[in-house]
This record gives C-alpha cells, structure tokens and sequence, in this order.
C-alpha cells in the first residue's frame, strides 16, 4: 500500500532570506519511495527530487539502509537563468552514514558546478565543491544587487569535520577578467585583471589567505596573510603582506552603499 505526505509552507525565513513557499510530497510504497521538494523565493526556484528503496525491505532484521538517486535538481533564478543537473547521482544513507556521489550542475553557458558530500558517524562530515567558470553575474540575480559581474570563477573547495570539532579545509579559486557596471548604466564602473581568492581553515579559524583583484588603470589589492601558529588561538601572530595601491577611490566608492562620490588615491604596503 501506498502512502503520501504532503506539507506545505509559507513566508519563512532562513538565514535573512525570505521562502516565499516551501512544498514537499514524500510518497512511500512498499517497493520505492521519492521525496520531491520545491522552493519558491522571489523569482527564484529550486525543484529536486530523490528516489528510491530500502536494500532489505522493511520487515528485515538487518540494520536499515536506503539506495536511490538524486534524479532532479533544477534552479530558476530570475525566471531567466536555467541551472539543471546533468545527470542523476548515487544517493545512499543509513544510521552510520549517508553519501551523494557526484552531482553536477549545467548551465546554458556552459559553467559547471559540481559537489559530492558524505557523512559518516564515526569519521565524520566532507564536502567537495568544484567551480568551472561560474558566472559572477549569478550573484546579481540570486541576491538582487545593483550592479553586474562579467567575470567567471574556477576552482575547488575542500571542507572536513570530523566527530567534536570544527570544519577544516582549503579553496583556491581563479577569477577572470571582467567589468563592472550598474546594472541600469551601460558604462563600466571599472575594469578588473585575472585574480585569485585562496584560504585555508583549520579547526574553524582562517589560517591563510591569499586575496588578488588587478583594477586596469587603477592598481591592485594584493592581500596574502598566514598564521603559523593556530594553537595560540586569537593571541597567534599573522605573518604575510598587504598591498593597496588605487589611483582613484571612487570607482570602488560607487559599490559602497550610502556614499556617493569618493576622491583620492589610496597607497598603502603593510608586512604584517
């Protein structure tokens, strides 16, 4: 015999942001079981879907183990902007642990973005992620901001926690030249060079980081930092350089909220 649950809910807020509407239907038959969720926020939606079954059916003595795939995850932002998974990935869990093997995002551009993630009770929590050349501009669309981002962004993050303590991991991340303007102004506010955003974490404290945006026809901000010793906790020393050499605040001043026109130069090379 078949059973279904449906739940609905409406205008919650999660982290600041606002779901307009949160629908689940959870269908359960004695051979397979599926889990579609839908979200709404603004004109953004997400719609996925997992489906499968108990290995050893629910009568077993055995310790319970549920197989099946995540079979659909589409995301709408805007209305406009179509991201959908590429193909269906293994999906496993049980009471010692759970696993999404690799599960890749498309969009009509061609960016590829990729995760897989485990649980174990004894070992602990990864996640993986892997960028390749997501648009900036998606940022725009999802958090509703003023101005447009041209460039893409690559690269891989690591994170692990094991049983008891704080998320460790690295990401190391490329960033390709791009503009940026307001998104009503067809002039670009200013022109940026490749970057680089890097950072490693252990025990949840920021350990290193390497921050590198070229502003064409104005400068550099070039942060590169360390701290050797994590184990002295907030009395640990930094060790790295600062760089900040702008010829003209007031191209960065037009991204600043509230401030509408900034004049000077800004110069500064720090060790720390």
């Amino acid at each position: 015999m078949a059973h279904a649950f449906d739940l609905e809910l409406t205008d919650n807020r999660v982290g600041g942001s606002l779901l307009e509407q949160v629908r689940a239907q959870l269908l359960v038959e004695p051979e397979r079981q599926s889990l579609d969720i839908t979200l709404d926020s603004g004109a953004n939606r997400v719609v996925s879907k997992v489906a499968g079954e108990l290995e050893h059916g629910w009568n077993s003595v055995e310790p319970w183990r549920w197989t099946g795939q995540l079979a659909r995850l589409d995301v709408l932002v805007s209305d406009v902007e179509r991201i959908s998974l590429q193909e269906p990935a293994l999906v496993q869990a049980s009471a010692e642990g759970a696993l999404l093997e690799t599960s890749c995002l498309l969009d009509a551009s061609g960016a590829v973005t990729c995760v897989e993630a485990s649980w174990s009770s004894e070992s602990g929590s990864s996640l993986v992620a892997q960028l390749e050349q997501l648009p900036l501009e998606l940022l725009e669309k999802i958090l509703g901001l003023q101005f447009q981002l041209s460039q893409q962004v690559s690269g891989e993050v690591r994170l692990s926690q094991s049983p008891g303590s704080k998320p460790s991991g690295a990401a190391d991340f490329k960033i390709t030249a791009g503009v940026v303007k307001f998104t009503d102004d067809p002039d670009p506010i200013m022109e940026t060079g490749p970057g680089a955003l890097a950072f490693t974490l252990s025990e949840g404290r920021l350990t290193s980081g390497v921050l590198d945006i070229p502003i064409v026809g104005q400068g550099v901000i070039d942060v590169d930092y360390s701290v050797p010793d994590v184990t002295r906790g907030l009395a640990a020393e930094l060790a790295g350089t600062l760089l900040i050499d702008l010829a003209d605040l007031d191209p960065l001043a037009a991204l600043v909220p509230r401030i509408d026109r900034a004049s000077g130069s800004l110069r500064a090379n720090l060790e720390l």
